[in-house]
């Protein structure tokens, strides 16, 4: 339930002040807070089904393919978690056929924001691109690809970069931006 919490307030934050940044409120499809809570309860299974039913319903939003990730990335936590000097981590992962798929879905959903992002700047797409990225590098860091995990690391960060206009609110500072 902790990790639930956990989980529910770090999804939450980041994309209430993403909204708050562009003065619109960031509205999430049905179902969302109820597939994270599947995930976080361990029914990765059924949250994979819900998560490819938003995709179905809206295949050009990003949301849907990061909570499909998400629910596979538990999946390789658990596979490969140690535990080891009282903490359970995964410390280390071969390269797996079945990542692919996982990383698949971190770039499908990068690609759409971005391509959201040619279209429209907003600090949804953004902060989406944002954690497309990040989920391709821990990936790679448990996969201890150094180089893959520090360019998805540094892409992801170029998303909340301080050059625009919602990144004072990601950094934890208030300032005047001149338009």
């Amino acid at each position: 339930m902790l990790r639930l919490l956990m989980a529910l307030s770090l999804l939450s934050v980041p994309c209430w002040l993403a909204a708050e940044a562009q003065g619109e409120p960031l509205t999430l499809p049905d179902g969302t807070v109820q597939i994270l809570e599947k995930i976080y309860s361990g029914r990765n299974d059924e949250a994979l089904d819900s998560a490819r039913e938003i995709q179905r319903q809206q295949p050009q939003h990003p949301l849907g393919y990061l909570l499909e990730a998400e629910a596979l990335w538990w999946k390789i936590w658990c596979s490969s978690a140690e535990f080891k000097y009282g903490i359970t981590a995964p410390r280390h992962r071969d390269k797996l056929k079945r990542d692919e798929a996982y990383l698949a879905l971190a770039a499908k959903a990068y690609s759409l924001a971005q391509a959201s992002l040619a279209r429209q700047d907003s600090a949804e797409m953004h902060l989406y691109a944002g954690m497309a990225d990040a989920l391709a590098a821990r990936l790679y860091g448990i996969r201890q690809e150094n180089r893959a995990t520090a360019r998805a690391g540094v892409r992801a960060r170029e998303n909340f970069n301080d050059h625009r206009p919602h990144a004072a609110i990601f950094h934890g500072r208030s300032r005047r931006v001149e338009e």
